[in-house]
């Protein structure tokens, strides 16, 4: 049984974040701008923020301590870090690095801000962008060698990195902290 429905004018959700008491929505916007709404959880017609990002479309929601962090399908950028309390003025973008052609489809936070491109084009590899949380500074880049169409991260207590795959059979990647060694085991 439905018990509330809110109706947006805009035309397509592509992820959303719940941070306490606030519904982080993103929209699919035109020209180059998708839409983000800092809104109610209890009355989402209720927002706090309406922001404008410069990028086609925001595939994915985290936040850690004081901020929101994006990842972005675009041309000239793959994330954003954007401040709770004040994100029309306590952003920035993370660039996107000329070699890669795909867009940013998951992230995680940890020790760093971890950046998942799926390397579904033409059979490349994914790969792992770590960037720097405090500053838009990208600090290397971790390619999962054999590993295609990944599809999600997330990250454990002990800041290891894990990733899946959407292939048949479906493969779980690990990623060790600092060390960064890759292993991988097909599941059936």
């Amino acid at each position: 049984m439905i018990k509330n429905r809110f109706t947006f004018s805009e035309n397509q959700i592509t992820a959303i974040h719940r941070e306490g008491e606030y519904l982080w929505i993103a929209f699919l916007g035109t020209g180059g701008i998708s839409y983000l709404y800092k809104v109610s959880k209890y009355n989402p017609n209720v927002r706090y923020f309406d922001l404008n990002i410069q990028a086609d479309k925001i595939t994915k929601i985290t936040d850690n301590g004081s901020y929101i962090y994006l990842s972005l399908d675009d041309d000239d950028y793959i994330g954003m870090r954007l401040s709770k309390t004040s994100p029309l003025t306590s952003y920035f973008y993370y660039t996107k690095p000329v070699a890669i052609t795909e867009e940013a489809i998951s992230l995680v936070v940890g020790d760093y801000t971890f950046l998942l491109i799926p390397g579904s084009i033409s059979g490349s590899d994914a790969k792992l962008l770590r960037f720097s949380k405090t500053s838009n500074s990208l600090l290397g880049t971790i390619t999962l060698t054999g590993i295609n169409n990944a599809r999600a991260i997330t990250i454990d207590d002990s800041n290891n990195l894990w990733v899946v795959t959407y292939t048949s059979p479906t493969t779980l990647v690990k990623i060790e902290d600092g060390t960064w060694n890759v292993t991988s085991e097909d599941i059936t």
